[in-house]
């Protein structure tokens, strides 16, 4: 869902073609050389000739034909002869000088160490009725997609040293602290399984190394290292100017100074503040540096809470793809071709492996010891099926054995495996998806699982609707059992205080409850903020004497 109604995120706040709309926008001059000369920054009306999707004005830039274009694009349906070819020779010019300039500005930043981190994103493709999950398909990355983000992350950064000069204490940045690098411990070890040496000393070593890990056989190994290295990433924060030493104010994954987000009001709160920010310092000129009417203490709290609610939303994003995977695995049968992939190790464990689907963009756990403690084996010599019996797991950084009655495996990071996905029901947890090995022999690797899809038309609303109906059916014989149980067993109705119907339900409701602060608490912290304010309030007063001091001993000189 939007955070806005649709009237105003897909219409009023929205460009749309051939409509004014009021922005607050970014100008940049460029030389020859693509160096900045000025940048401007004010309020603007913007009416925008086109209005394209991404895969269409790729098309464009690919070298879509003039017929094509103007069948694709609906703003030139109406146009013909020589004014169609000059509009669309100079709708083409247009994309590619934009996707030129994001290709500097990227190159710019890649030579300050910044980072191209993976993370695989899936869709959700529907039926035609939209009334159930079809598939599950890696979304296909496009060039356009880069551009528009580089765009979008040179203008945060243009807005970010704008606000940092003229409020040094209270500008709201963008923070990506360097990452922990006891967490690169997985990244390490599967650099030393394919002989890669990796520098994890500043973010253009690491950068630089990642680059190098390329398997010529294995289109998938770099993925799963920048993988690796996206796992092994801090949290970036958003953070006031004031509050952070100013060496600790950068954006360590983009390579920025300073860092902001600016390019999206309509859907992030902290965009809106900086729009505020902005809209001050323009008022206010670049040398005017005077305190402004924020209290500094206030803005801190403020970053803190948008914190905790990005940090939210994270989880939410994770939680939904996991229902929405879960849906489509439980709407397929178990033993259905559909269910079988191939997935790469990327970790190993005690009792098993971590791997990865490409195909579906899945991480978990494959186990080769079960909880009675029976190993992975060979149902037979000469057969390729596992079984579980007795043995042992022997495991190291990068390699794990397990040592059957009658045989014994090897399995190595980075290994290609055959594996089924099951659903695997629980009282207590919502379903869980676990991969079952099919195979005990790495399989070779080929292009069978997709890396990339054809990009789909589905709006997220239409998925939550279809997904709906189907989170309702499975509901409902745990509802039924409930109130067969009160029909059947009246005097039973009393103990039934719970609306909830598995324990796993319940027991987040405790969760959930346990999270409300005691009433206590709230005094405690109107304290505490009162305590702090006069504390800056006092180290304000002190900060403006000394300026005065040194401004009447800079008179007494010049006298």
């Amino acid at each position: 869902f939007d955070m806005l109604p649709s009237v105003l995120s897909a219409d009023l706040c929205s460009l749309r073609s051939d409509v004014d709309r009021y922005a607050v926008s970014v100008l940049v001059d460029f030389d020859t050389h693509f160096n900045i000369k000025k940048t401007w920054f004010g309020r603007t009306v913007i009416r925008s000739r086109y209005q394209l999707e991404y895969g269409v004005a790729q098309s464009i830039i690919d070298g879509m034909s003039e017929g094509e274009i103007q069948a694709t694009v609906s703003e030139l349906q109406c146009t013909s002869g020589e004014k169609l070819s000059t509009d669309v020779a100079n709708l083409r010019s247009s994309l590619k000088m934009l996707s030129k300039i994001a290709s500097v500005r990227r190159r710019q930043r890649d030579n300050s160490g910044a980072l191209q981190l993976e993370s695989v994103e899936v869709g959700i493709q529907l039926s035609k009725d939209k009334q159930s999950i079809e598939d599950i398909l890696p979304k296909k990355p496009l060039q356009i997609h880069e551009t528009v983000a580089e765009c979008m992350i040179f203008a945060n950064e243009c807005v970010a040293r704008r606000i940092a000069k003229t409020f040094p204490q209270q500008a709201l940045l963008r923070r990506h602290p360097e990452p922990h690098y006891d967490r690169f411990d997985r990244l390490q070890a599967c650099a030393e399984a394919k002989n890669f040496q990796i520098s994890t000393s500043s973010n253009s070593m690491l950068a630089e190394s990642l680059n190098q890990c390329q398997d010529s056989g294995d289109p998938h190994v770099n993925k799963v290292m920048r993988m690796l290295a996206t796992q092994a990433m801090s949290e970036a924060q958003y953070v006031s100017l004031g509050s952070v030493d100013l060496a600790d104010s950068s954006h360590y994954g983009l390579a920025l100074e300073k860092y902001t987000h600016f390019t999206s009001p309509i859907r992030r709160y902290a965009d809106v503040v900086v729009h505020r920010q902005l809209l001050a310092a323009i008022s206010r000129g670049e040398d005017d540096h005077s305190v402004d009417s924020v209290d500094s203490s206030d803005l801190r709290t403020l970053a803190a809470h948008m914190n905790a609610k990005k940090r939210n939303a994270d989880i939410a994003q994770k939680e939904s793809m996991a229902l929405f995977q879960t849906l489509y695995f439980q709407s397929i049968p178990a033993n259905s071709h559909a269910c079988v992939t191939t997935v790469i190790v990327y970790n190993i464990q005690d009792n098993g492996l971590k791997v990865h689907s490409p195909r579906f963009g899945l991480n978990a756990p494959l186990y080769l010891q079960n909880k009675d403690g029976l190993v992975v084996q060979r149902a037979a010599a000469d057969s390729d099926e596992p079984i579980f019996g007795s043995g042992s797991i022997t495991a190291t950084k990068t390699t794990l054995t397990v040592t059957g009655v009658a045989s014994r495996l090897s399995f190595s990071l980075f290994d290609h495996l055959r594996v089924r996905i099951e659903l695997v029901p629980s009282d207590m947890h919502p379903p869980m998806l676990r991969y079952h090995l099919l195979s005990c022999d790495p399989v070779a690797v080929s292009g069978a699982d997709r890396m990339t899809s054809p990009s789909m038309d589905m709006s997220r609303l239409d998925l939550v609707k279809a997904v709906a109906p189907r989170s309702e059916k499975i509901q409902k014989p745990a509802m039924s059992h409930v109130e067969q149980l009160i029909s059947e067993h009246p005097e039973c109705a009393e103990f039934l205080q719970s609306k909830e119907d598995t324990i796993y339900k319940l027991s987040l409701n405790f969760y959930r409850m346990s999270l409300v602060p005691p009433p206590e608490w709230y005094e405690l912290e109107r304290q505490r903020k009162l305590e702090r304010e006069e504390a800056l309030e006092q180290e304000r007063q002190l900060c403006e004497q000394r300026r005065r001091q040194q401004q009447q001993q800079e008179k007494a000189v010049e006298d």
